[in-house]
């Protein structure tokens, strides 16, 4: 459908208004399927993490942000998740703080 405008990573405007004309029009077949595929579309992280990220953006989200992503401690090499690495960095930090 309007492969030109979506090439160039925009959201095609007019897409959204022949989907919203469909409906309107009672011509609902096909949009559940659209909904379902659309990469506009928001679905909860697959990591669990409580977010809710459009599925253009889940593999970036996944890879960078995500607070279930595991990674290595740089200071002990521990594999763990990014939320409990940040916990432990702030322990660190605080327990360091208060060192005589």
């Amino acid at each position: 459908m309007h492969k030109s405008r979506r090439a160039s990573g925009t959201l095609a405007f007019f897409d959204v208004l022949q989907v919203e004309d469909m409906w309107m029009d009672g011509r609902t077949e096909g949009i559940q399927d659209h909904l379902e595929q659309c990469q506009y579309e928001k679905e909860q992280c697959t990591s669990d993490c409580g977010e809710k990220i459009q599925r253009k953006k889940l593999e970036k989200h996944l890879r960078f942000f995500c607070s279930r992503r595991r990674s290595n401690c740089q200071h002990c090499a521990t594999e763990m998740e990014q939320k409990d690495m940040q916990v432990t960095f702030i322990r660190l930090d605080s327990s360091f703080a208060f060192m005589p």
